[in-house]
């Protein structure tokens, strides 16, 4: 028996958690990545416009791909 992460010779990995909203959830962890990019451009004294631009570009591209890759693997179990 392969022993386990979570236990001791407990059996297989558990699986992982599903959500009922993965693209909402997707794009809301990836905004607030973004304004943590946002806080941290302003709490250093950097061009606030330029890291605004730099937030909103990452958030962009990051739910983007995430929600690509959804679609994807959707697709694929269909």
């Amino acid at each position: 028996m392969k022993k386990s992460f979570w236990g001791i010779g407990l059996g297989p990995d558990p699986a992982p958690a599903s959500t009922s909203h993965p693209y909402r959830h997707a794009a809301i962890a990836h905004g607030i990545l973004a304004l943590i990019i946002a806080v941290l451009g302003w709490a250093t004294s950097s061009h606030v416009a330029r890291t605004s631009l730099m937030a909103a570009g990452y958030f962009l591209l990051a739910t983007g791909w995430t929600w690509w890759r959804y679609r994807r693997s959707e697709r694929e179990a269909a």
